[in-house]
C-alpha cells in the first residue's frame, strides 16, 4: 500500500480552502486580512485535491467549496465538509486531525 494520492505528482495538487487570493472578504466573514495572511499556509487550511478540479473551483466562498469538496475522492479533503463555517478554529480543529493521523502513519521509531 503506497502513501501517493496518485503515481502522477500532475493529477493532484494542494488546494488552500481559505484562498490566497481573496477578492472580497466578505466572503470570508470569519477573517481580516492580517488573520487570514496568518492562517493561510497552514496545514489545516491545505487539501489535496486534483488539478483539473482545482483549476476550476477558483477563489469561491466556503460553501461552494464545500460542495466540491463532498465529491472528492480523497477522504481528508472530503472531510472537510464536517464544517459548518470555515473560520480560525475550524483549521486548527482540522490541522490537529491532520496531525494525529501524521502520527499514525508515521511513527516515531
Amino acid at each position: 500500500m503506497g502513501l501517493t494520492p496518485s503515481p502522477s505528482p500532475d493529477d493532484v495538487n494542494l488546494e488552500h480552502v481559505l484562498p490566497r487570493t481573496i477578492a472580497d472578504l466578505s466572503d470570508w466573514p470569519d477573517f481580516n486580512e492580517d488573520s487570514a495572511s496568518n492562517y493561510l499556509g497552514r496545514l489545516g487550511n491545505l487539501a489535496i485535491y486534483s488539478s483539473k478540479e482545482n483549476s476550476m473551483i477558483g477563489n469561491v466562498p466556503f460553501e461552494d467549496k464545500k460542495k466540491e469538496f463532498a465529491k472528492s475522492s480523497f477522504l481528508t479533503t472530503s472531510e472537510i465538509t464536517k464544517y459548518n463555517k470555515w473560520n480560525q478554529q475550524a483549521i486548527d480543529d482540522r490541522q490537529a486531525e491532520l496531525a494525529k493521523l501524521a502520527s499514525k502513519t508515521w511513527p516515531l521509531q
